[in-house]
């Protein structure tokens, strides 16, 4: 995980919004939240 991820992981984990937009799908396919929810990746 680099800094960019981290960063919209302590987001969604502060915030609750789990839709994210991004290009490295791999990485947030397999991240989860400490509540086991995962990301719901928008194309």
């Amino acid at each position: 995980m680099d800094l960019a991820d981290a960063s919209l992981y302590w987001l969604a984990n502060q915030t609750g919004i789990v839709e994210i937009m991004t290009v490295d799908r791999n990485d947030f396919e397999r991240y989860r939240l400490p509540d086991v929810r995962a990301f719901v990746l928008l194309d």
